[in-house]
């Protein structure tokens, strides 16, 4: 008899077990089960950039060296599982302008928010860590900074925010699930 467990992590943060066993005791017998969990990824923000034409695509598993804070939101949207994104040390007590906004509306063409422009969409489950000294958020225009979707849960952690403006929100629009610890 063969039996065993073999265990591997994806590129996609999931936690792979493969189990499988082979008994010869006048019939053979070949059972593989396969499970998989998703494991949170830690995605370090080391630039304070708002780049212009980003990828919209980008996964946990395609970030590349630079990593802003639009990457690291669009990649954790785009990947399954919760993610926790931390700032890098070099950022600490930085300020990030967010020079791009997304659009006001909803998938079925309805406006969302109540009016006004937001930078940065959160889809998915996620923390936002700023460093011990803080990170402070601006935008260049009129724009919310953050809008929560339905289903997501959102913790943010020593963020400060200056300038936001929407109809109602400019910090936050929530539909989901946040909290916040520290942030101005």
């Amino acid at each position: 008899a063969v039996m065993g467990v073999a265990s591997c992590i994806t590129g996609m943060n999931h936690m792979c077990n493969i189990r499988y066993g082979i008994r010869i005791a006048g019939i053979i017998l070949l059972t593989t089960v396969t499970w998989c969990e998703l494991r949170a990824a830690t995605i370090t923000i080391n630039s304070n950039a708002d780049p212009g034409g980003f990828d919209t695509n980008l996964t946990v598993g395609t970030l590349g060296p630079t990593v802003t804070l639009r990457d690291a939101i669009t990649a954790a949207n785009n990947t399954p599982g919760d993610d926790t994104m931390v700032f890098a040390g070099s950022m600490n007590g930085a300020t990030v302008t967010l020079v791009q906004a997304t659009s006001t509306m909803d998938p079925h063409g309805s406006p969302r928010n109540n009016g006004g422009p937001t930078a940065l969409r959160i889809t998915s489950n996620l923390e936002l860590i700023a460093p011990p000294g803080g990170l402070v958020i601006l935008p260049t225009g009129l724009m919310r900074f953050f809008d929560i979707a339905p289903g997501a849960t959102v913790r943010v952690e020593r963020l400060t925010l200056r300038g936001g403006v929407a109809n109602n929100g400019g910090g936050f629009w929530n539909a989901g699930h946040l909290t916040l610890d520290e942030v101005t």
